[in-house]
C-alpha cells in the first residue's frame, strides 16, 4: 500500500498541479482524484495481495489516502500559484458567490480553494482506493487465494 500510494501520489501531484494551476481548480478534484483513487487501492492489491475482500479495501484505502496525499500538496501549491499569478480564478469565484472582489480578497479565496480542494481529494481518493482494493481481491485476489487444505481422514 506504500508503493501503490507513493507512486499514484507522485503521478496525482503533478496531474492535481497541473491541472488546477493549467486549466481550473474543479479539474484538479473532479477529474485526477476519482481515477487516481480507484488506481491507487487496485495498485495496492497487486503489491501486497490481500486474501480476503475486507483486507483488499483496508490496503485500497490506505493505498489511496497515501495517494491523496500527493493530490493535496499538487492541489494546495496550484492555490498558491493561483493566487499569487492568477487571481481571475477567485476572482470568477468570488463573483459566482457574491463575495467581495478585492485583490485580498481573492488571493486568500484563490488559496483558501486549493486547501480545501486538497482535502477532498483525500477523502475521494481514499474511498475509491476501498472500491480499487475491493475490486482487485474480486477480480484477481480470489481466484488466487490458497484452496482449503483437503480432510484428514480419520482412522
Amino acid at each position: 500500500m506504500w508503493k501503490a500510494g507513493t507512486i499514484i501520489g507522485i503521478v496525482a501531484f503533478v496531474l492535481a498541479f497541473a491541472t488546477s494551476a493549467g486549466i481550473s481548480p474543479l479539474c484538479g478534484l473532479l477529474c485526477i482524484s476519482p481515477i487516481a483513487g480507484v488506481v491507487a487501492g487496485y495498485l495496492a492489491g497487486v503489491f501486497d495481495k490481500p486474501v480476503t475482500g475486507g483486507g483488499g479495501a483496508k490496503c485500497g484505502v490506505i493505498g489511496g489516502a497515501i495517494a491523496g496525499v500527493g493530490a493535496f500538496l499538487g492541489q494546495a501549491l496550484a492555490g498558491v500559484v493561483n493566487a499569487l499569478f492568477a487571481p481571475q480564478i477567485a476572482q470568477f469565484v468570488g463573483r459566482t458567490f457574491d463575495l467581495p472582489a478585492d485583490v485580498n480578497t481573492t488571493r486568500i479565496i484563490a488559496f483558501g480553494w486549493g486547501l480545501c480542494g486538497g482535502l477532498v481529494d483525500i477523502v475521494i481518493m481514499a474511498g475509491l482506493g476501498t472500491l480499487g482494493g475491493y475490486l482487485w481481491y474480486q477480480f484477481v485476489g480470489s481466484k488466487a487465494a490458497p484452496a482449503a487444505p483437503p480432510p484428514n481422514p480419520t482412522m
